[in-house]
Parts: structure tokens; sequence; C-alpha cells
């Protein structure tokens, strides 16, 4: 897969024109709920739900414009006039790789609309954990007083694992707290804030000095697995694993051996790798796991969010200008966006 490349003007070497979008093709009940919700933001545009996966592979070869919630494996090749898929989520691994979507076809994620709450969900997990807040619930359902020895967070060691928009809110957000932060990334660079850089070649090294770990990375063929038995071993019997990204990134059979022998002291999984969770899936009785049923991203603001970033994005792919969140298709994920103003263009998403 060739990487994307830009003329002066920003745009995608073979996008298409600048030209009004008139119609817009939505897939997925979420993404249609949300522009229900806001319907003025796109101004006169009309809308077309799509209710289902043939319904989407129908419509296929008129779409201009999708916006969409994971969607499903369909024949792109057939999408002849579309310009633009532009995704109410950040992953993208659902629709990557997507064989034969023409070369012109620019994707974009919701990227920094989910990014504020889910890293206030790794904080707050990391306090339920250290703090052990499970033992004080325990403790009160069983109508028992007495103390359960919270943890402290203040000098522990935490290791992010990513630093895209979710990675880099975690990071602020735990800068009061007085960890020690270190930081893994596929390309090492210098990180404001952030003293401790590693590459993916040192993550063991540095995991045998983390207690917890924190993973806010896309799922990728370069990420998946990524946390396995040997990953899992090398953090201390104290340490704990918060996972808000996807289930693929973590061995989930390696996780509950760690648990059940306790060798790790927690672990928080916002995502599991197949959605939802079989009813006799053994995270669901582990010991030490918290499952957060896959809601660290949502907020009351969410839906308006989004909707703000398709509009800002169909405003730009009318006058020619580069997207919000236009991903690298080799990638998997936005590599560089471009810079803006703060408040500005998103609609208030941090």
């Amino acid at each position: 897969m060739t990487t994307q490349t830009s003329d002066l003007t920003g745009r995608r070497a073979g996008a298409a024109p600048p030209r009004r979008v008139e119609l817009v093709h939505v897939f997925h009940p979420s993404a249609a709920r949300a522009l229900d919700r806001f319907p003025d933001l796109l101004g006169d545009r009309r809308v077309r739900v799509l209710p289902d996966e043939r319904a989407l592979a129908e419509a296929l070869p008129e779409i201009e414009v999708l916006f969409a919630i994971n969607p499903p494996r369909v024949p792109w090749e057939t999408a002849s006039r579309l310009r633009l898929v532009q995704l109410g989520s950040v992953g993208v691994d659902h629709l990557l790789p997507a064989p034969g979507l023409p070369e012109s076809v620019e994707i974009a994620n919701s990227g920094g609309a989910t990014s504020g709450p889910m890293a206030e969900y790794v904080v707050g997990q990391l306090l339920f954990l250290v703090k052990r807040f499970a033992a004080a619930e325990e403790n009160q359902r069983r109508r028992r007083w007495t103390t359960h020895a919270p943890g402290l967070l203040a000098g522990r060691r935490v290791t992010v694992l990513g630093y895209g928009p979710v990675g880099r809110r975690v990071c602020t957000l735990l800068a009061p707290f007085s960890v020690e932060l270190s930081v893994v990334v596929r390309r090492p660079r210098p990180l404001d804030g952030v003293s401790r850089v590693y590459g993916a070649d040192d993550l063991l090294d540095v995991l045998r000095e983390t207690d917890d770990l924190v993973l806010t990375l896309p799922l990728t063929a370069a990420t998946r697995g990524i946390v396995g038995a040997a990953e899992l071993g090398a953090l201390p019997r104290h340490g704990h694993v918060v996972n808000v990204s996807r289930g693929g990134l973590v061995d989930e059979r390696a996780l509950v051996a760690a648990l059940q022998a306790g060798e790790l002291a927690g672990a928080a999984l916002d995502t599991v790798d197949e959605e939802p969770l079989g009813h006799d899936d053994p995270l669901w009785d582990c010991p030490g796991l918290f499952l957060g049923g896959h809601s660290s991203w949502t907020t009351p603001h969410r839906d308006e969010e989004i909707v703000r970033i398709l509009t800002n994005n169909l405003n730009r792919l009318e006058s020619g200008r580069p997207l919000l969140n236009l991903v690298d298709r080799e990638h998997g994920y936005p590599v560089a966006p471009p810079p803006l103003p703060a408040g500005a263009d998103r609609g208030g998403a941090q």
C-alpha cells in the first residue's frame, strides 16, 4: 500500500476536485442518531440512512460521502463516486484493510471527540485499582467495617503505550499526580512534557520498570497482540493493565492466567477482542478484572462533536482544504493531522 501524498495546497494527490456535497449516506444506528439529533449542523445537505450491510453494498456506486461507524466488508471497488469515508469513531480497524477501495478516497476518523473522556476514564481506573476501591465495596457489601489499605498513585511508574490524542491527554491528566511517566511509541522522538520516550523494541525492558501499563494504541497488523504473556510477565505482581483502545492488543487468555495466578494485582478492560463478550467467557469471573463495556468514549456531547467533525470535513472537502484526522492507510491512523488553534474547527472536542 502506498503512502498518501499531498500537493502544495495540502490536498491528497489524486483527490477529487472541490465540489458541493449534496447527499450524505449514513451507516450504523449511532451515526444516524447523531445526525438526527443535530440536523441543523449539516445545513441543507440531505441524508440517506442505510439500514444494513446489503443496503450499503447496493448503494456504493452512488455514494459520494459515507458517514459510518464500524463499516462492514463490502465490494469497495464499486464505489466509483466515493470521495470521503468519515468515521464516527476513532478506530479504523473495522474498515482497513479495504481491498478495492479507490486510492482517491479519503478516510477520516473522529479523533479528538473522544480523547478527553477516554483519558479521564484511564485516570479513574488507575485510581480505582491503586486505591483498591473494589475491596472497600466488598467490605460494604459484607457489612464489614475494616481498613482495606489503599495504595498511592503518586510515585508509581506509569507507561503509556501509544501517543495519539488519547495518549497525549492521558499524560496531561496524570502529570498532577506526580507519577513517573514513560511513553512507548512506534518512532521515538521528543515529546512535550514527557522525559522518558522509548521505541516498541524497548517495550519489554520498559515494562520491567513499570507499575501500571496503559494502552492507547490503534489496532493494526503491527499492534495486534502487542501485550502477550511475555509482556505481562515483565510487569510486577503489584502491577495493573488498563486498556481503552482495542481488545485485540492484549492476549486475553494470558491476562486471565496472570490474574488468576496472582502475577498481576488487577486490570481494567474497557474493550475486548470479541464484542459483545460471550456469556461463558472467563473474563467475566476473572479476579481483579474490571470490564467497562466499551463505554470510556461516550459523553453527553459525543453526538454533537462527531457531527461537527463531519461538517467541518465536508466543508474542507468542498473547498479543497486538508481534512481533519486524515487517516494514513499504511499505518491505519492519522499520522500528521493539520494543526488547529485552540477551540477551533472541532466544535470544542479535545
